[in-house]
Order: structure tokens, then sequence, then C-alpha cells
């Protein structure tokens, strides 16, 4: 009987597969947001080595998915840059125009530094509001603000900060 509800539940979903660099570390925590003309959808994941799985149930359609790391500026797939079953974020092509990123090696990268915003802010920036929410973050050893991945908050994760600062990085979802 168990098999049998495992092959139902398995016929009704489909695998996506999902893309995505962290700048600084190809692990981590993602939340994707799939909105359609129905409403939103969540779904927590993890990356490993860039890459994850996730099952959404079969015909289920989506205009666009934002994508939601902790510590990174969000970035926003259009729907008609899917391919069956692949969700690539990392590829600038498939992003909306006015998402914010890196472009490293000819790949696109979640932007560190994002770790708070002002009320009076209506888009993801980074600005000096972080810096400051990182110096809190140093103090106390918070890992929302390692953006290497290494265990620990230090200069290394504050020149990732620094260097997105000076880019203005702002982003449109």
């Amino acid at each position: 009987m168990r098999w049998f509800v495992l092959w139902l539940a398995l016929g009704w979903a489909q695998v996506w597969e999902v893309r995505a660099l962290l700048e600084g570390r190809g692990e981590g925590e993602i939340v994707l947001h799939f909105l359609s003309s129905s409403g939103e959808k969540v779904v927590n994941t993890r990356l490993r080595e860039g890459r994850a799985q996730i099952r959404l149930e079969k015909g289920f359609s989506f205009r666009e998915v934002i994508l939601r790391a902790e510590g990174y500026l969000p970035v926003r797939l259009l729907s008609n840059h899917t391919e069956g079953g692949l969700l690539d974020f990392t590829r600038p092509a498939n992003l909306h125009p006015k998402s914010g990123y890196l472009i490293h090696q000819g790949k696109a990268i979640l932007a560190a530094g994002e770790l708070g915003s002002l009320p009076e802010e209506t888009q993801p920036t980074i600005n000096a509001y972080d810096i400051e929410l990182f110096l809190q973050a140093h103090k106390r050893q918070d890992l929302r603000a390692d953006f290497t991945g290494d265990g620990k908050v230090d200069e290394q994760d504050l020149k990732l900060l620094l260097k997105n600062q000076a880019l203005l990085l702002r982003t449109e979802l």
C-alpha cells in the first residue's frame, strides 16, 4: 500500500532542478517564490554546489520566480526562460533586467551584503544600513553575515559587502 501511495505522489509531481550561485559560496539555504495568477507558492530548499531539486505539482504554472537567500540581493527569473524542469538563475539572459546580481566568469551570482532594509526603502539595496547591521553581526558572530561560508563573520565578508555597496546594486521585484 505504501508503494502505491508513493507512486501516486510521485506521479502528481514534477521534479525541477534549480541552479544558482551565491557570491562567496556554492551552498546555502534559499527560498523560491513562485508567482502565478492564483497567488504565490513558497518553496524552501538548500543549494549544494550551486544546485538543488524541488517538486512542484504537475501542471503548476507560474509567470515568474523570485529567489531569495538571507544576506543576498534577490533575483527574479521570468517564466519564459524556464526549460522543462530547469530553473537556471546562473544565466544572466534568464533574469529580469532590473534584478541586482553580479557576473562572474559569465555566470550570474547573487550579490552578498543585503542584511536589512530601512522602512522607507521599497526595494532591496546594499547600502550604509547594511554596513551598520554587519558591524552588529560581527560583534555577535551572527552567521547571517557570513557571506564566504567559512563559519565566521570577518573582514572577508565585509570586503564582499563593501565591494557590492560601491556598485549601488538595486533590484526591482
